[in-house]
């Protein structure tokens, strides 16, 4: 049966953790863009990205780490799921070393030789790429324990830790605001970050030593285990490489064309999806364990129903958001930074129409995971994704705006997604024209209906804060409307009516 009184619990609570984080972490960002100005931060954002490239092979272990502690915690054996734990930890800490390894190398060489970098600012680059080769290190280590966590489904811890952390980054903010003219606010930046990181480390890995057995490592020596593992990461490894081009692929590319001032442009378009994705993303966190836990227990008719209705929900949770902050990109812009770069406003556009449709593949995602089997589907659509970087290097050579990069992203997007939802059929029995329609097809509607009304106040008023709200306002209520009429099947309705009623009657 599914537990949707633990998603809607550990959803509420992801959702009080996201706004708080999303509102600091906004207002961290303007004081941080100041006081480093527009080019610091751009080196910021690409310098620390050139680690991230590195780190596919261990984005590929989260994925299995995670989908294994679920599985065995899903059939309750704990034996088996204190061997998972202290094997995954173990590959973690070797992959940790080869990253080291080729961000030492490799990496350097990209920073010094390719990225385009202003040779008064490569001393303090340099400290921003060994500060972030440690908080990686830090980081990959970390993955088994937020695993377990999230397998245990306590999105609470999260919430707690989510606050701790934003508060000591705003605090970092106002320190770099007030430091002297005679330290250099970059390295200090990078640094201060990177104490944070060990901060929020250690919190987590004392929880989940002191509460979860499985969490206290053993040396293992089941090899097949090992294999087991390793296999299945090898199977998604093309799949993440994809996600690194896409992404700090992509930067880099951008900053070899038109330098760290675009590089900011991304930087703080980038934080705006940040901050609207971690709506769907908090439901997905909710929704993840259920999806695979179900499957685990063989309950097909549960996995479709969670499939159709989180890949619905994902989207019309980004929706609401994307709508006003599209439409009133540049008054947000102005009120939150007051002057940016060149180039922000169609970014974050381009950035969050592709988000929107990235939030329906995350449920489908899920059950390719809980099937273990995505060797086709990474290997297909994966290399079909990595096509967007030498695509958008060519369009680049020819002379092509940095807006062209996010539009060939898009278009390789949509083209990969008609593949994945082919493959899925392979693996589980479902009605692909029933999917298509019930999810993509309410989307399309949902969206076209709720659209006109706050375009129409948009064109019609002032620019100003009046009309921010009103288009805010009128977005709002016509997702509601779009959403419960067209959006919801009769079940839900059902539940939405029964539930409205008893708050009614409890306060009558």
């Amino acid at each position: 049966m599914i537990n949707s009184k633990r998603i809607a619990q550990n959803t509420i609570i992801l959702y009080f953790r996201m706004v708080f984080v999303m509102l600091i972490s906004l207002y961290t960002s303007r004081i941080i863009l100041a006081a480093l100005g527009i080019d610091d931060y751009g080196i910021y954002n690409v310098v620390g990205g050139v680690i991230v490239m590195f780190t596919f092979i261990n984005d590929a272990l989260g994925g299995a780490t995670s989908r294994f502690l679920t599985l065995e915690l899903g059939r309750e054996d704990y034996i088996k799921l204190k061997q998972t734990f202290s094997t995954t930890l173990t590959i973690h800490i070797f992959i940790a070393i080869i990253i080291l390894l080729f961000a030492e190398t490799v990496g350097l060489w990209l920073l010094t030789q390719k990225m385009v970098i202003p040779p008064e600012r490569m001393h303090a680059a340099h400290y921003v790429y060994q500060f972030s080769i440690i908080g990686t290190l830090f980081s990959i280590t970390q993955v088994p324990y937020n695993a377990a966590i999230i397998a245990h489904e306590r999105m609470n811890i999260y919430a707690y830790v989510a606050v701790i952390e934003v508060i000591l980054k705003l605090l970092i903010a106002f320190l770099i605001k007030g430091a002297s003219a005679e330290i250099d606010r970059l390295i200090l930046y990078s640094l201060l970050m990177l104490v944070v990181s060990a901060i929020i480390m250690i919190i987590y890995r004392i929880y989940c030593i002191k509460h979860y057995k499985e969490c206290h490592f053993s040396v293992q020596k089941d090899k097949a285990l090992y294999k087991q593992i390793l296999s299945y990461t090898s199977y998604d490894l093309i799949g993440n490489i994809s996600g690194v081009a896409q992404g700090q692929g992509m930067n880099i590319l951008l900053n070899i064309f038109f330098g760290p001032g675009v590089n900011a442009a991304r930087g703080i378009a980038y934080q705006i999806q940040g901050a609207v994705t971690k709506f769907s993303s908090s439901f997905m966190t909710a929704i993840r364990p259920q999806l695979i836990k179900q499957y685990a227990l063989g309950n097909t008719e549960n996995v479709l129903n969670l499939l159709y209705n989180s890949s619905k929900y994902s989207y019309f949770l980004m929706l609401i958001f994307t709508i006003p902050i599209c439409i009133e990109i540049e008054f947000i812009l102005k009120i939150w930074l007051g002057n940016f770069p060149d180039h922000t406003i169609t970014f974050a556009i381009l950035v969050l129409i592709l988000c929107l449709f990235q939030s329906i593949k995350g449920p489908r995602v899920t059950v390719f995971h809980a099937t273990g089997n995505i060797k086709l589907l990474n290997m297909t659509v994966g290399t079909l994704l990595c096509l967007s970087l030498p695509i958008s290097y060519f369009f680049l050579k020819k002379g092509a705006t940095p807006e062209s990069v996010f539009i060939v992203m898009i278009a390789v997007f949509l083209i990969s997604e008609v593949i994945s939802i082919i493959i899925l059929k392979k693996y589980i029995d479902y009605n692909i024209k029933e999917y298509v329609v019930k999810v993509y097809g309410n989307c399309v509607l949902v969206t076209l209906v709720s659209l006109p009304i706050p375009l129409l106040i948009y064109y019609s008023l002032s620019p100003g804060f009046y009309r921010f709200l009103c288009v805010c306002f009128s977005s709002l209520v016509m997702m509601c409307f779009s959403v419960y009429f067209i959006g919801t099947d009769k079940n839900t309705k059902k539940k939405i009516k029964s539930t409205v009623l008893n708050v009614i009657k409890k306060y009558r």
